[in-house]
């Protein structure tokens, strides 16, 4: 492979964002204090965390405003609606659901709406249409930072909430430790870190040349913190300040909407990252914290317990996860329902309207030269003619040329 002297398009192509990217105004600095938990018994922290959590939405709420929530099957969105629901009348709350039907994001989401009466706009990703000016749109809005087709038609969106307060549930999970994996509890080394990061995050099948991947490190950020971090892996420190800030922000949060981020205030963070390791651990004390507060919400449905609510015992959990590896290996498909994206490498091939947007971004690519180190003909050709799937690598691929074009000011 030819070696590129763009790092920064890599990483695009790697992982669907630019590493390069200076805006860290989503995931604010913040100091932990263990010393505060580690004696307190998990009743204790249970009740603390509870009373934090209600505080912090407290602080936010707009009275005068209406309020609209993008709803998933997970734990965060719902969180937000449940406090909501709480404070407010459901005529004051509205929520939306995007992806795949069949899901869980798609229809967990719906079903919690319908039952406590909150009106829901359900938008399947068989019903966007996608076209230039709507790529543009959403480019823009994700701050020319991320990958594109994975994204309702925001302009829609905006037609309608433009005036709502916006609340996202952007750093719910990551920040309770969901992403405290066992590889980081044994390794605090900075560059093992970074390059397991760099496996975790990986966008598409596409294999580059491990020399030029090993080129990215140089832009993956780790803040210097002088504080007690030690509740805190090193790969959650990179995770939150690369990822999170870089890639799950610009699009979760776009522009053109008054947003609200709970679980990315400081009041939420130096708690629920100074609590004790072992209630970290597989989000431990903020799953009890939303059953103690909200247990009619939270004894429903979730896409984290696969289908049953957070109340679901150990043993019923575990058939549901053995199932499903069963279901796995018989019939391949058992994790679709974990799934809220359509299957990229049919929907190039299926849908017309898409191939031709993508066709043409990567002509336009190709032409420019830009990435004369891959042969973007070969990689589309052999797709279309089902010789390999390459659905991922041609969907960054597309995404890069959308937001070079748009945005002249891209470093690399």
């Amino acid at each position: 492979m030819k070696i590129t002297s763009n790092v920064n398009i890599l990483s695009f192509l790697n992982c669907g964002y630019f590493f390069n990217y200076q805006n860290n105004l989503h995931v604010p600095k913040f100091k932990t204090r263990p010393e505060l938990y580690k004696r307190k018994s998990k009743l204790e922290l249970i009740k603390h965390g509870s009373v934090i959590f209600q505080e912090v939405i407290q602080d936010l709420f707009q009275n005068t405003s209406k309020h609209i929530i993008p709803l998933s099957g997970g734990l965060d969105s719902r969180a937000i609606l449940a406090a909501l629901h709480s404070m407010t009348s459901s005529e004051n709350i509205e929520t939306y659901t995007f992806g795949m039907p069949g899901s869980y994001d798609y229809e967990l989401g719906r079903n919690v709406a319908k039952h406590f009466n909150i009106k829901n706009y359900a938008i399947s990703f068989s019903d966007v249409y996608f076209s230039d000016e709507m790529l543009n749109d959403a480019a823009s809005r994700f701050d020319y930072q991320t990958h594109l087709f994975y994204h309702p038609d925001y302009r829609l969106i905006e037609q309608r909430f433009s005036d709502y307060q916006y609340w996202s549930g952007f750093l719910g999970d990551p920040a309770a430790g969901a992403h405290f994996y066992k590889f980081a509890r044994s390794n605090n080394n900075i560059n093992d870190n970074k390059n397991y990061f760099l496996k975790k995050n990986k966008f598409s099948n596409y294999e580059f040349d491990k020399n030029e991947i090993n080129r990215i490190i140089e832009l993956i950020d780790v803040p210097d913190f002088n504080d007690d971090l030690s509740n805190i892996s090193t790969y959650e420190i990179i995770d939150f300040y690369n990822r999170q800030t870089k890639y799950i922000a610009p699009h979760v949060l776009p522009k053109g909407f008054n947003h609200t981020t709970p679980f990315a205030t400081k009041k939420w963070l130096e708690f629920i990252c100074s609590i004790p390791v072992k209630y970290r651990i597989n989000n431990c004390l903020y799953e009890n914290i939303l059953l103690n507060l909200y247990p009619d919400f939270f004894k429903l449905p979730t896409k984290n317990k696969l289908g049953g609510g957070l109340d679901i015992s150990k043993f019923k959990f575990f058939q549901k996860r053995f199932t499903r590896k069963i279901r796995q290996k018989i019939y391949g498909d058992s994790r679709k329902k974990d799934l809220n994206y359509f299957d990229f490498n049919q929907f190039i091939r299926e849908r017309s309207d898409v191939n031709k947007l993508v066709k043409d971004s990567l002509f336009r690519l190709e032409k420019s030269k830009q990435i004369d180190w891959l042969d973007i003909k070969k990689i589309y050709k052999s797709h279309m003619s089902k010789e390999a799937n390459n659905g991922g690598i041609i969907q960054l691929l597309a995404s890069l040329e959308i937001n070079l074009r748009n945005n002249k000011s891209i470093k690399f």
